[in-house]
């Protein structure tokens, strides 16, 4: 049982690793697959049952677990700071996008058909 309980844990760390080194390095990341991993390994870890105080490997089962959340947290904090930039870029491309149509406007006039009592 508790082969099986390092081994899912073991597969978190892993999981939560390949995203960060994916980030830092600008690779293509698929967060929906990372996700679905992510929960199915969180549900196998989930079904053991509690662990004990007089388990030999309850120190093991800290010090990954403290492992698995300070990656979480970076993890976290990568992706937070890639959602900002991805916002800022497309808040640049959509202001971009208004000037260039307000100029196209006044290059070649409004095209909104006659005004209102001008037929």
């Amino acid at each position: 049982m508790s082969v099986s309980r390092i081994q899912s844990i073991d597969e978190l760390l892993s999981l939560c690793r390949e995203a960060i080194v994916a980030l830092k390095e600008d690779r293509a990341f698929d967060v929906d697959s990372f996700g679905d991993a992510f929960g199915s390994a969180c549900a196998q870890l989930e079904s053991h049952n509690p662990i004990s105080d007089g388990d030999p490997n309850l120190e093991t089962y800290r010090t990954k677990l403290k492992e698995l959340d300070r990656l979480r947290k970076q993890l976290t904090s990568l992706l937070s700071s890639e959602r900002g930039e991805m916002l800022s870029k497309l808040s640049k491309m959509s202001r971009g996008r208004r000037g260039l149509d307000g100029y196209r406007a006044a290059l070649e006039g409004d095209k909104r058909g006659h005004p209102r009592g001008h037929g």
